[in-house]
């Protein structure tokens, strides 16, 4: 009862959906600027470590939209990454600022999603995840046939970078903001309502007259600019790079993360983030146990939750019983 009265004027400030709206997008914003102060405060080392979750959070809201939006199981995250970053940096050291650099990363992006998008669409379920899988194997492979542009297995500088590190801290999570807020907008449209109707049930959606192949390229070309963009970002942060960085346990990665941070909703992306990041720079020491730590993980968000509500469920089932049997004895 006190709980509920104390909650009764944040129920009223928020009873409409816009307002509702409204305060989500506030408390997203206060706590992501809550963890950019903290990460900028903990001297270098440590900013570096929180700065590196803006990019990968990033690209982990476009599958985000992909996995529990409209159901797309994309593996090729990485390798959009890796397109993304590759490009920006070409361009950077050919004299972009940090505008262009980061435009033609999520350029680049778009369109590597809009190619592999349109054949790969036609199928669906596990095929579309192999064709997706395919991708990410193939694109570090050509980073190293390409090692005239891109320094093959010695990597790619971004020298001079176009922003100092501090910049590029600022930079990552302001664009991280950004792409947050920009996506809890779109799924309050009428496309993300029909988005919602497609992770449903797809023939209800047909049905309904929405244009599947459509809305599901357009999701993937989407989560490719994110995912351009955060290749750009990543490499301004860590201003240089190497194509066993962009490998297929990278697009492996992004997926725990959505999984962890909760497929439907955008600002659980940055736990999930925090939780791919962080993890492996603190294993460092220990080879190996950063994917069997993070299966684990996995494993735990996807059983723990089943069981909880599996219990709930018989702790009910049992008081109704209860209930009935109380019912059923004659009393004096």
């Amino acid at each position: 009862m006190i709980i509920q009265r104390a909650l009764d004027p944040w129920r009223r400030l928020t009873g409409t959906p816009g307002r509702r709206c409204g305060a989500l997008l506030v408390t997203e914003t206060a706590g992501l600027v809550v963890v950019a102060l903290m990460g900028a405060g903990s001297g270098d080392y440590y900013r570096y470590i929180v700065g590196l979750v803006a990019p990968y959070a990033i690209v982990c809201l476009g599958n985000n939209l992909l996995l529990g939006h409209a159901r797309l199981l994309s593996l090729c995250q990485g390798a959009l990454m890796a397109v993304g970053a590759y490009g920006g940096v070409v361009v950077a050291r050919h004299g972009a600022n940090a505008i262009e650099m980061l435009v033609v990363s999520g350029l680049l992006g778009a369109a590597a999603g809009l190619v592999i998008g349109v054949p790969a669409l036609r199928l669906s379920g596990h095929f579309f995840a192999a064709v997706t899988l395919l991708v990410a194997v193939t694109v570090p492979e050509l980073v190293l046939i390409t090692a005239r542009f891109s320094g093959g297995e010695n990597g790619l500088s971004l020298s001079p970078s176009p922003l100092s590190d501090v910049g590029g801290y600022w930079v990552s999570f302001a664009l991280l903001l950004v792409a947050l807020v920009t996506q809890e907008l779109l799924l309050r449209t009428r496309f993300g309502t029909e988005l919602h109707l497609i992770a449903e049930s797809e023939r209800a959606a047909a049905t309904a007259g929405i244009n599947l192949a459509r809305h599901k390229l357009l999701v993937f070309t989407y989560s490719g600019i994110l995912a351009g963009l955060a290749g750009g970002l990543l490499a301004v942060v860590t201003q240089y790079l190497l194509p066993s960085v962009f490998n297929v346990f990278l697009s492996i990665y992004v997926l725990v993360a959505v999984v962890l941070g909760g497929m439907n909703r955008p600002i659980g992306v940055l736990f999930g983030a925090a939780v791919i990041v962080f993890i492996p720079q603190f294993t460092v020491d220990s080879a190996g146990q950063a994917p069997f730590i993070l299966g684990l993980a996995l494993i735990g968000a996807i059983a723990l939750p089943r069981i909880w509500s599996e219990g709930l469920r018989l702790r009910a089932v049992r008081a109704g019983r209860r209930h009935l049997v109380a019912q059923a004895v004659p009393h004096d």
